[in-house]
C-alpha cells in the first residue's frame, strides 16, 4: 500500500501527471499517464483509479489523505475494491477536506444500505459533482 500512496502524492506534485490507474494491487495493470505540463491550468481533471483491490479500512484514510493534497480537480474510482461500510466511514471522514473532488465511483463494492445511506446523507457537503454507486 505504500507505493499506492506514493503514486497518489505523485499525481497531486507533478503537473503533468493526469491519470493513474492501479489494478488488483499492480499486480494485473499498474499504468500512468502523462500529458504536457499545464502548471497554471487547476481545472485539469486529474484521474487516481484503484480496481479489483481489497483497501482496507486504515488504508483507504492514508490513501485519501494523500489526495487531499491535490490543487487539480480530481477523479477518485475504487470501484470493485473490495469497499465495506467501514471504508466508506472513513472516506467520509476525509472527503470534507477533498475539496478538488469532482467525481467519485464507489460502484461495485460491499457496501450494506447503512454505508449508502451515510454516504447519501453527506453529498449535500460535498463539491462532487458525478457520484456512481
Amino acid at each position: 500500500m505504500e507505493g499506492v500512496v506514493m503514486l497518489a502524492g505523485a499525481l497531486c506534485s507533478h503537473n503533468n501527471l493526469t491519470q493513474i490507474h492501479i489494478s488488483d494491487g499492480g499486480r494485473e495493470q499498474l499504468t500512468l499517464k502523462f500529458c504536457p505540463d499545464k502548471s497554471d491550468d487547476k481545472q485539469q481533471l486529474k484521474m487516481f483509479r484503484i480496481n479489483n483491490s481489497s483497501l482496507l479500512p486504515n488504508n483507504m484514510t492514508t490513501l485519501c489523505r494523500r489526495l487531499v493534497q491535490c490543487r487539480s480537480h480530481l477523479e477518485l474510482d475504487l470501484s470493485h475494491s473490495s469497499l465495506t461500510d467501514t471504508a466508506v466511514e472513513n472516506l467520509l471522514k476525509v472527503l470534507l477536506k477533498m475539496t478538488s473532488l469532482r467525481r467519485l465511483n464507489l460502484s461495485s463494492n460491499r457496501l450494506a444500505d447503512e454505508g449508502v445511506k451515510r454516504f447519501l446523507d453527506s453529498l449535500p457537503n460535498l463539491k462532487i459533482t458525478n457520484y456512481f454507486m
